[in-house]
């Protein structure tokens, strides 16, 4: 198979991929609820008389192409995220588009014959609940035994779809143009942790030296956990030989200091981080 029959193949249908764009791009819901998209993929599955699995970690599907070794994983992301506008949610991220993105190459393969062919399996995995958002829904389906992990790829690591997986490889829209593709990229899931910081409370006015304000802790911390960031960025825009050879970890916070339990005019004596996002590390090692 020539990949020039594939863009072929692409080329025909760019009417009916782009259709297929603009039904995900209307149909956003959020992780682990994305089932009216579930619903389109496997709709037009079915119409192709192309096999599948549904239900994985909910709402996830896997299609499997060709046979034998070696076997490719191609990842998507089918979730959306919340907003004011619209129905409360939307694609801002783009996975409307790995959606797409996807089934387009399904359809291309499929049409070039790689079902019939013994030259390796290709696995496409639609998956759930990328974005880090909605963890009371998310820790209540854990609860009731549907999935055991808050992020849709990590449930289907931890039930064995990937064990059998030789290479990776996943996509995301990206706003940068310096970078066509990563490697050894960590988009696995992530990591929620909750910090309490812990203080004494007194008057602000009176005593406020027999205090100890748990806020100024917690707003301590965070700006510590910033300048890390900031090297991230603009590491990134070196070029390799000017790199330094160690590697970043870097955090980001997303929405995480909490409402103060003490109210003025007292210092707060007990605050928290809702949640910390631990991003991937940087190497070019």
């Amino acid at each position: 198979m020539k990949k020039e029959s594939l863009f072929a193949a692409i080329d025909q249908r760019q009417a009916e991929i782009l259709s297929w764009g603009d039904t995900f791009f209307d149909c956003a819901e959020l992780g682990f609820q994305e089932v009216k998209t579930a619903a389109a993929i496997t709709s037009l599955l079915d119409q192709w008389n192309i096999p599948y699995e549904s239900g994985i970690a909910m709402t996830g599907i896997r299609v499997t192409l060709g046979s034998g070794s070696p076997h490719i994983a191609f990842v998507s992301d089918m979730d959306a995220l919340p907003c004011k506008s619209k129905n409360g949610t939307v694609h801002s991220c783009g996975h409307s588009i790995q959606t797409t993105l996807a089934l387009a190459l399904i359809r291309a393969l499929a049409d070039c014959g790689l079902p019939k062919k013994n030259s390796g399996r290709i696995s496409f995995f639609f998956t759930p609940a990328e974005e880090f958002i909605d963890f009371a829904f998310r820790d209540q389906c854990i609860a009731e035994g549907k999935i055991r992990y808050r992020s849709g790829k990590q449930d289907m690591i931890a039930e064995g779809y990937f064990d059998d997986v030789d290479c990776v490889l996943s996509a995301h829209a990206n706003g940068e143009t310096d970078y066509l593709f990563d490697i050894n990229s960590t988009l696995a899931g992530f990591l929620a942790k909750k910090a309490v910081f812990l203080g004494t409370a007194s008057h602000s006015g009176a005593a406020p030296h027999l205090g100890r304000n748990a806020l100024h802790g917690a707003v301590l911390a965070q700006n510590a956990l910033a300048p890390p960031l900031l090297v991230y960025s603009s590491i990134r825009s070196l070029p390799k030989e000017a790199a330094p050879s160690t590697s970043f970890l870097t955090a980001r916070l997303w929405k995480p200091i909490s409402v103060p339990t003490t109210m003025p005019p007292f210092l707060p004596r007990r605050n928290r981080w809702n949640s910390a996002s631990v991003t991937a590390p940087l190497r070019w090692d």
